[in-house]
């Protein structure tokens, strides 16, 4: 559980990367 939510995040966080 807790390592999905850590995927997850680490995948927003390359969006909003990608984004800026």
């Amino acid at each position: 559980m807790f390592v999905v939510l850590l995927v997850l995040n680490l995948h927003c966080f390359s969006l909003f990367g990608h984004l800026f």
